[in-house]
């Protein structure tokens, strides 16, 4: 767990900027398109395998949001506690020294909410142990395009590391403007490859059809049986998902700088 995310005080919470640089300098998991899908959540909490998620839906209205996620036992996480939101302003984003790499036009299929940022923090309730998961987690949660998001959080030469993991698939008839949604061959593929940042593994449906990014293969389990996750969390889709691993000799030199 992350020292800041562990030693986190109700009562000393600090300024929301330094709170969103700690958090992004963790190890996270990046979901575009993740709407109330708490799958990969469950999936990497209940291994403890990363403590930092960041959402990002421009079609999830605010108060909607706010309001799933902090019913202790309605549609929220199973076990957890939203105990804390750091709302977050475009200035504590710095966005005013982000160059897009991405410059295509972009037509939205449905109109886009608003856009927010906050982050809140969620901690284990009483009952439950590190069996189900760890102590505490948080989720950056953003109304934004996936792609521009990538973009500005993880390609702006920052100090900001690559995510972990991407969850990836396609939202085209979900209302993703581009036709290749966020798997192999799409802007966020492109945009990663145009800078070199490459996440470590990628977090695929397996039934959807998403190509997954090139230079990444399925991972398979000491009895060559794939990597898959449960649906869990939020929103239970039914749809098994798979572990991707980018190989170590990924990225050739020729596509660009590798940023890990």
């Amino acid at each position: 767990m992350p020292d800041w995310l562990a030693r986190f005080d109700l009562q000393n919470p600090m300024r929301p900027a330094d709170r969103l640089q700690d958090f992004l300098r963790s190890r996270t998991v990046y979901y575009p398109g993740s709407y109330f899908d708490g799958g990969p959540v469950a999936a990497f909490n209940s291994a403890q395998a990363a403590h930092c998620f960041i959402y990002v839906d421009y079609h999830v209205e605010r108060q909607e949001l706010v309001n799933r996620i902090t019913r202790a036992r309605g549609q929220g996480f199973l076990g957890y506690d939203s105990i804390a939101q750091i709302d977050l302003t475009e200035a504590d984003f710095q966005t005013n020294r982000w160059v897009p790499h991405y410059r295509q036009r972009v037509d939205y299929t449905f109109p886009p909410h608003p856009p927010y940022g906050f982050i809140s923090i969620f901690e284990r309730q009483r009952g439950f142990d590190d069996a189900h998961g760890a102590w505490r987690f948080a989720i950056l949660f953003l109304a934004a395009d996936g792609h521009a998001a990538f973009d500005a959080i993880f390609c702006q030469n920052n100090g900001t590391p690559e995510p972990f993991c991407a969850v990836i698939q396609n939202h085209g008839f979900g209302g993703d403007w581009h036709r290749a949604g966020f798997g192999g061959g799409g802007p966020m593929s492109e945009i990663a490859q145009d800078c070199g940042v490459y996440p470590r593994f990628l977090l695929k449906d397996v039934m959807d059809g998403t190509p997954a990014w090139d230079g990444y293969t399925r991972c398979l389990a000491e009895d060559q049986q794939p990597v898959a996750s449960e649906p869990m969390g939020m929103h239970r889709n039914r749809n098994e998902r798979s572990l991707w691993a980018r190989a170590p000799e990924w990225p050739p030199a020729e596509l660009g700088r590798s940023n890990g």
